[in-house]
């Protein structure tokens, strides 16, 4: 199998389409797993609220 070492390279052996629709997705994927990090980020900052809370904690601070 030959190495790839180079993006021309790639696009010279599948195609400048199948680079894109591949760019693509993996661009989409990525954006779907920061969706997904921020969303349990944030419930995980709710539930340390939450805990402050039920503790008397300030959660300012």
């Amino acid at each position: 199998m030959k190495k790839i070492n180079s993006l021309e390279e790639l696009e010279e052996l599948i195609g400048p389409e199948a680079v894109e629709k591949c760019f693509t997705e993996y661009m989409m994927l990525l954006v779907a797993k920061a969706r997904k990090w921020d969303e349990l980020q944030g419930k995980r900052k709710g539930m340390a609220a939450d805990s402050a809370l039920n503790e008397g904690e300030d959660i300012c601070s």
